[in-house]
């Protein structure tokens, strides 16, 4: 779903799940990374990239890792 700080209908390409419950998609057309509740709620806003985004990992309790095409 499009909210207001979306340029582009989105494309959730990568899901990582937060010990916690909480998921993290990337999505590929605004080259974003953001946070969902449990209850699927947008938590805080979206983090940005320049380039578009490919995939997102959890590897530590609270750390994440997102490619970007050809970079991490």
């Amino acid at each position: 779903m499009k909210t207001e700080e979306d340029k582009k209908e989105p494309l959730v390409i990568g899901l990582a799940f937060l010990l916690d419950g909480r998921i993290v998609p990337v999505d590929n057309k605004n080259k974003t990374c953001f946070v969902l509740s449990v209850s699927l709620q947008r938590q805080g806003s979206a983090f940005k990239f320049e380039n578009k985004t490919m995939e997102v990992i959890c590897y530590e309790e609270n750390k994440l890792a997102v490619t970007l095409g050809y970079v991490v």
